[in-house]
């Protein structure tokens, strides 16, 4: 009754690490009740289990928010965070082509982890087996809508000159498997951890 074919989670073993590096989350805000990876959760549709259906009817902050949206709705989700200036892990795909991709980085407010790219990373819960589909480099972001903290972050970053960015492009992670760059915010990068 609750099956979705569209329905996968991270591996509990990646979430946890996920969690260990960040903090632990109390609310799931993008899950059903075979996805979820914390007892609280939202639901997009009507679910007697769930805490709510909606998430963006929710105010995000002061909460533990663990967020793996679809990707479309990955710019709302930051947009929600600035204006709740509440904080979140969120989960998104490696693409920095998206319109959304800048304004992740501009809102992170620790060092994003890089997922392994392994079998597993994505689990259908109905089957216990991957999706079907091709597997994107996915991150995990530590991203907040309060300036204060983003800010903080963004200090503690070493500037780099316009040269040494350009030769470590974004596209570049796939590519050589060395160079972790995520992008670069006011002329100073960051870098994933390789979880």
């Amino acid at each position: 009754m609750f099956r979705d074919h569209h329905d996968y989670q991270l591996n509990t073993e990646i979430f946890q690490r996920i969690c260990n590096h960040f903090y632990q989350p109390t609310i799931d805000l993008f899950a059903s009740r075979t996805t979820k990876q914390c007892q609280h959760y939202v639901s997009w549709r009507k679910d007697p289990q769930a805490m709510a259906t909606d998430a963006f009817s929710l105010n995000w902050k002061n909460k533990g928010n663990y967020l793996f949206p679809p990707p479309p709705l990955v710019s709302r989700c930051l947009e929600k965070l600035r204006i709740d200036q509440a904080k979140a892990i969120l989960i998104t795909p490696v693409w920095p082509q998206r319109l959304w991709y800048p304004l992740l980085l501009q809102m992170s407010c620790q060092q994003p982890l890089l997922l392994p790219q392994q079998q597993g990373l994505l689990i259908e819960p109905h089957t216990g087996k991957p999706p079907t589909f091709n597997l994107t480099p996915i991150a995990a972001w530590l991203v907040s809508g309060d300036t204060t903290e983003v800010l903080a972050y963004q200090e503690q970053l070493q500037r780099y000159s316009l040269g040494q960015l350009d030769k470590e492009h974004p596209s570049n992670i796939i590519s050589n498997g060395e160079n972790l760059l995520a992008g670069a915010i006011n002329g100073k990068p960051i870098r994933f951890h390789a979880l």
